[in-house]
């Protein structure tokens, strides 16, 4: 699915009639759970760290963060959507400081309707958030025709 960029299903219709050895086929599944004791064991860690960043002195911008993320973010996805620079300011900030994420681990995509300039709000975006350009932010631009806004 990865090296494809294609859904599990697709390759599925394609790989589904394959004749497996069984010599082959019992190594494959001696090998399944696996996931199951990493995701176990991702929750563990994850359960450790943030009790561990709940009790720092950072509490309450974890805390901030959290809500915002609960009415801004996306459920099904680590995605965070807003315009308000000093609320995305401090987003960052909390992935950077608290999360030690990289900011070359990250994107910020903007979207765009007429009249804004690309290049102009790439850079706006790119010094307000300190991200670089080439590698961290990326852009769409929205057209609308005059008759959608009517």
């Amino acid at each position: 699915m990865e090296k494809y960029s294609l859904p599990k299903t697709t390759i599925w219709h394609h790989v589904h009639k394959i004749n497996i050895p069984d010599g082959l086929k019992n190594r494959i599944l001696s090998m399944q759970g696996g996931s199951t004791k990493r995701k176990l064991k991702r929750i563990h860690d994850a359960t450790e760290r943030a009790s561990t960043i709940l009790q720092s002195k950072e509490r309450e911008l974890v805390v901030a963060v959290a809500m915002l993320y609960w009415a801004e973010g996306h459920k099904n996805s680590f995605v965070f959507t807003n315009t308000d620079v000093e609320m995305l300011k401090l987003y960052v900030y909390f992935l950077n400081n608290i999360l030690g994420v990289s900011r070359n681990d990250y994107r910020a995509l903007i979207r765009m309707s007429d009249p804004i300039i690309p290049s102009r709000a790439l850079n706006y975006w790119s010094k307000e958030l300190n991200l670089p350009i080439s590698a961290s932010v990326s852009y769409t631009h929205l057209t609308l025709p005059t008759s959608d806004l009517v």
